[in-house]
């Protein structure tokens, strides 16, 4: 007596066998991109908040990259640095002084080599080491009196460095990085202002024609 398996019954083993395979590369596959998406962003600074300088203080901004820097004025009315803060600024506006703020920088991506020695590993290293954001900016800020010239000047410097995954979301990354930047550099103007709080007030005043 002969036990034989039937074609149907083994063709039914072999599209199971192939649904396993398939399913363990599926997980594979999902591993690998998961393991791809990770993301090194320090956290966003928390603002700071002080005693506001006891000044209304109109805002304009300057330079090529207006979006970003009017964002940090957004982060500047956060931060209570003044009493007040208008913006955009109109020259029928009541203010004691005008804000002209600018900021420039650059961004250096790299990841060329990085994406060869993963790719070397057969992705083994890619939750280690992915492409990389460095970003360098200065912001320069003058303070002048309406009709009487400018009184006061702060220069700052801020730069922030990411890695990230290759499968990452590079336009959550690239948001991220902005703001993190963005809201660095607005800090350390406020810190610089704060910092000279007695001295931007005497020379406003001085700039007025009060004493």
């Amino acid at each position: 007596m002969s036990f034989g398996i039937s074609s149907t019954f083994e063709s039914e083993i072999t599209n199971r066998q192939v649904s396993v395979r398939l399913l363990v590369l599926l997980i594979v596959v999902g591993l690998l991109v998961s393991a791809c998406s990770w993301q090194k962003i320090p956290p966003v600074p928390e603002y700071v908040k002080e005693d506001p300088i006891p000044l209304q203080v109109g805002v304009v901004v300057d330079g090529q990259d207006a979006p970003f820097t009017a964002g940090m004025v957004d982060d500047l009315k956060s931060m209570r640095l003044f009493d007040g803060l208008v913006y955009p600024y109109r020259e029928s506006d009541p203010v004691d002084a005008v804000m002209h703020l600018s900021a420039s920088g650059t961004v250096d991506a790299s990841g060329a080599a990085r994406g060869f020695l993963i790719g070397l590993s057969f992705f083994t290293l890619s939750p280690f080491i992915g492409p990389k954001l460095e970003l360098e900016h200065d912001c320069r800020t003058v303070f002048s009196v309406p009709k009487r010239g400018e009184v006061s000047t702060y220069k700052v410097h801020a730069s922030t460095e990411v890695t990230f995954g290759l499968a990452a979301n590079g336009a959550e990354v690239g948001r991220k990085t902005s703001e993190l930047q963005r809201r660095r550099l607005a800090d350390e103007l406020a810190k610089a202002i704060r910092a000279d709080r007695q001295g931007l007030i005497s020379s406003i005043r001085r700039g007025a024609g009060k004493s």
